[in-house]
Formats: C-alpha cells, structure tokens, sequence
C-alpha cells in the first residue's frame, strides 16, 4: 500500500536557537508550537500537494503536525484525521552535556533514545494514497517498520529531518512538499 508520509512545517524556533530548558520542554512535549504559517505560505509547493491530492491527511494531533494538515487540506480539498498514534516521541530529557555538544548531537542522542521506545503503527488502519503527517523521530520507526531498517542506521537521514518532507511506503522514495528542495 502507498502512503505519503511527510513532517509537519517548521517551527518558528530551531534547536539551535532553543534554549536548554525550552528544548527540554519540547523534547517532552510539554511545548507544542504551531508551524511558522510564513514558511508555509512561503515554501508549500501548491502544484506538488495537489499532485498527491490524497483523499485523507490523518495527522498528529500536536499543533505543529495538525495546523500543516490543515493548511495543505485547504489547498487540496482533503479531509483532515487526527490520530493520537502519529504524535511525537516523548523523550525524558536530554543531557546537558549533549545539549552543549549542539544540533547534531542532540539529533544523534534523540534517535539512540528513540530506539528505546520503539512504536510501530497498523498501517492497515490508513487509506491507500493517504498522507500522514507527523513527526521526524516518529517517521524513522515508520520507514523502519515498512522497510525493515535499523532506526539507528536512519540517524542522519534527510528523509526525516528536512520540513515538508519525508517518503512514500511503497519504495521508501523521497518526496517533497518544498518549493525547492535542499540536498
């Protein structure tokens, strides 16, 4: 079966702007930010989203999963899903000494940590041609379920850290929702 799977639009802060304790709080969901709506007005490629034109978007019911759901659905006339099981991983804090380390160490430290919470998602549940849209660790336990990857050999993958981004279930193919796409 096909799906879009694809990470919900950026935020306005990055982990390399994010304090420690505000990252923290993100980290353990405590913080929900909604997408940065300039950035998606600025860089949704329209003509892209209504190519897919899935019939259903089931999105994560974080602010910043569930407003890009909503904001593509207005471009392409979908019908908007929230489903608890498509939310972020939760994690329980990050070191100090990988927060200092910066981004990259936070990302290599976030998907070790994810690999302990392994979740996997009956994508029986979903509707051939659907998009889900979610969350960059979540996506790796997706594409490593679909593919029989090891989640740690995903750690450096654009497939799940760039915004508007992600893969199809059937060849595990990049796609992009970006006007243009960095690689």
């Amino acid at each position: 079966m096909k799906l879009y799977v694809i990470r919900h639009g950026k935020t306005p802060s990055s982990w390399d702007t994010l304090q420690y304790p505000e990252l923290l709080k993100l980290v353990k969901l405590e913080n929900d930010p909604e997408p940065d709506m300039k950035f998606l007005e600025e860089n949704l490629d329209r003509q892209k989203a209504l190519e897919l034109s899935p019939k259903i978007i089931y999105a994560s019911p974080l602010k910043r999963a569930a407003v890009t759901a909503e904001y593509i659905s207005g471009i392409t006339g979908s019908e908007v899903i929230k489903i608890d099981g498509l939310e972020e991983i939760s994690f329980d804090a990050i070191p100090k000494s990988v927060y200092d380390r910066g981004s990259e160490s936070i990302r290599e430290y976030l998907v070790m940590e994810s690999i302990k919470r392994r979740r996997s998602l009956d994508m029986g549940l979903f509707e051939e041609g659907s998009m889900l849209l979610t969350h960059g660790f979540f996506m790796r336990h997706i594409y490593a379920q679909v593919f029989g990857e090891n989640i740690a050999s995903l750690t450096k993958s654009d497939l799940f850290t760039n915004y508007l981004s992600g893969f199809d279930t059937k060849r595990g193919e990049r796609l992009s929702l970006l006007k243009a796409v960095k690689v």
